[in-house]
């Protein structure tokens, strides 16, 4: 049995996925990280400034008018999310579970290898989210990545379902194939 170990979550269902798993190999006294990486929208990328659609503001297209007011938005939806999880988890592993939180801005698979080493966790569980071929050489593989870095074991639950396309959710008109 593990004493303290990392899940990266992203907030989805596919990285949920590996919530379950953590039941099987943790002590009920253990700890746990999870780990969220939060990601700039374009529209606030200094490298978009000045690129707005005529007569749109940033507000208009993201919500929020500056990267700081969005990031503090974020964060706080995101450690409501995590503080949710961190009930669910000491519910259905033990009550004297700890469970604390890394949340930051950058880069996903640095973030949890950084948690990772700064933690001296005993493992990485996380989910695979079944990109494959182009999506897979395109953003890379933050899975493959955290696993190559060799900072402690790493158990990778594969993705029930796969995440859906743009295409995928796309409504289809009436003249398109099926």
């Amino acid at each position: 049995m593990l004493r303290h170990v990392l899940i990266p979550l992203d907030g989805s269902p596919l990285a949920e996925q590996a919530l379950p798993w953590t039941r099987q190999i943790m002590t009920p006294d253990g700890h746990i990280t999870l780990v969220t990486a939060l990601h700039m929208p374009d529209a606030l990328s200094p490298a978009f400034s000045g690129v707005m659609p005529r007569g749109r503001t940033e507000t208009e297209i993201t919500g929020v008018g500056d990267y700081d007011k969005w990031e503090q938005r974020v964060t706080q939806d995101v450690y409501r999310y995590l503080d949710g999880v961190a009930a669910g988890l000491k519910r259905s592993i033990a009550s004297s579970l700890t469970v604390d939180f890394v949340v930051a801005s950058g880069d996903p698979a640095s973030l949890i290898i950084e948690a990772a080493q700064e933690k001296h966790v005993d493992a990485i569980v996380m989910s695979t989210h079944g990109r494959s071929g182009f999506q897979r050489w395109l953003f890379g593989s933050v899975a493959v990545r955290v696993m190559e870095a060799r900072v402690c074991p790493v158990f990778m639950i594969p993705g029930m379902q796969t995440e859906p396309t743009k295409e995928a959710m796309a409504p289809r008109s009436a003249a398109q194939p099926t």
